[in-house]
């Protein structure tokens, strides 16, 4: 389980790819590729084909507000998708980090990852 403690790099190149970075388990000074999320990992090939795929930015969303918004969403008893709230609480009791990736179009799509494997919301 990934927690604060541990080292852990994102970098974002100019194709808005994000890549993760984690230390090597015998080695924890040196960082091996763990994933890199780019915009055909985030959305369906055939929806990919249709944008402009130069124009697209991903950003760290902040764990502070996120789970203020989090909060609000489980608190709502308007909203019984109970797979949907299993998945947001699960995200937010675990202290996955989320990524928000703004294309070209102004939509967006949000991902989050955990030490495993990244998970997409839609």
């Amino acid at each position: 389980m990934n927690t604060r403690d541990d080292l852990i790099l994102y970098s974002v190149t100019s194709d808005a790819t994000l890549r993760i970075f984690f230390p090597v388990l015998d080695a924890p000074d040196y960082l091996q590729l763990h994933a890199s999320l780019d915009l055909y990992l985030s959305l369906p090939f055939s929806v990919v084909d249709q944008l402009d795929s130069t124009i697209s930015s991903v950003f760290w969303l902040d764990r502070k507000t996120v789970e203020q918004v989090v909060t609000s969403i489980l608190s709502d008893a308007t909203h019984v998708d109970e797979a949907r709230n299993k998945l947001i609480k699960e995200i937010n009791d675990d202290g996955w980090d989320l990524f928000l990736r703004v294309l070209g179009d102004g939509s967006t799509v949000i991902t989050a990852v955990a030490v495993c494997c990244p998970v997409y919301l839609s």
